[in-house]
C-alpha cells in the first residue's frame, strides 16, 4: 500500500511539474541579439555546439534561463533558419534581454529512452531535426515539456581518449519513460563539477558563416568550407 501511495504522489508531482513548464515555455520573451549568436545543444560549453547565427540586433524568442555549474547564465532561445523553426541556447551576454522576465529552466525528472526516436530542435515537426536520432535505452534527464514533447539530456559515450558528450534534444513523450522524482538541489549535480573548467566565451564559432550551418548532426558544429 506504502509503495502505491508513493508512486501515485510521485505521479501527481510530475504532472504539476509538466503542466508547470508547459506554461512557463508556451510564450516566449521578444528580444535582439547584441552580438552573433554561437549557440550549443544545451546551457554549457560542455554540450555539443550547433552551429553561429546571424548578427547584433537579430530578433529571437528567449525561451527560457538557465545556469551551469560555475554560474554563468544561459538562455534557450527560438529563431527561424531556413525556413525551419529552432532551439537553442546561448550565453547571456549574446542578448540584449530582461532576465527577469524570463521563466527558469526546472528538471523535471529522469528516466529513460524507450525506443530510438527523432531527434527535433524543439517541441514538434515543425522543426529541424538532428541527423542523429536519440538512442534507445540512454539514461536521460527531462528539463521541459511542451506540445507532447519533452526536452530531454543525455551523455553520449565516445570512444577512446575522446570526452563524453552532453547533448539535449526535444523528442515525442511516447519514447520517454520518466520515474517522476525532482531535485531542487543544485549542489546534487555533481557530473558538473567540470564546467568550472570551461568558459562560456565559445567564440570560436563566430567564425562560422551560418550559411554553413545546414549540419544538424551531434558530432561536431557545422565545418568550415
Amino acid at each position: 500500500m506504502k509503495s502505491i501511495r508513493c508512486k501515485r504522489i510521485a505521479a501527481l508531482i510530475l504532472a504539476v511539474l509538466l503542466a508547470a513548464a508547459q506554461a512557463g515555455f508556451a510564450s516566449g520573451v521578444d528580444a535582439t541579439l547584441k552580438k552573433r549568436m554561437s549557440t550549443r545543444t544545451g546551457p554549457g560549453t560542455k554540450y555539443t555546439g550547433c552551429g553561429a547565427y546571424f548578427s547584433k540586433g537579430h530578433e529571437v524568442e528567449v525561451i527560457s534561463l538557465a545556469y551551469d555549474r560555475s554560474g554563468r547564465a544561459w538562455l534557450q532561445v527560438e529563431f527561424e533558419y531556413h525556413d525551419q523553426l529552432r532551439r537553442a541556447y546561448t550565453g547571456l551576454k549574446r542578448v540584449n534581454v530582461n532576465i527577469d522576465d524570463v521563466p527558469m529552466e526546472r528538471e523535471l525528472g529522469s528516466g529513460t529512452m524507450l525506443k530510438d526516436a527523432t531527434a527535433y530542435f524543439g517541441p514538434g515537426s515543425r522543426y529541424a531535426q538532428f541527423e542523429d536520432r536519440a538512442p534507445r535505452g540512454v539514461s536521460i534527464t527531462a528539463y521541459g515539456y511542451e506540445n507532447g514533447y519533452y526536452l530531454v539530456e543525455f551523455i553520449s559515450k565516445k570512444h577512446k581518449k575522446k570526452a563524453d558528450e552532453y547533448r539535449r534534444c526535444w523528442v515525442t513523450e511516447s519514447a520517454v519513460s520518466l520515474d517522476g522524482s525532482y531535485d531542487d538541489d543544485p549542489d546534487d549535480y555533481d557530473d558538473y563539477d567540470d564546467y568550472d573548467d570551461y568558459d562560456d566565451d565559445d567564440d570560436d564559432y563566430d567564425d562560422y558563416d551560418d550559411e554553413d550551418d545546414d549540419d544538424y548532426s551531434w558530432s561536431s558544429p557545422p565545418s568550415r568550407k
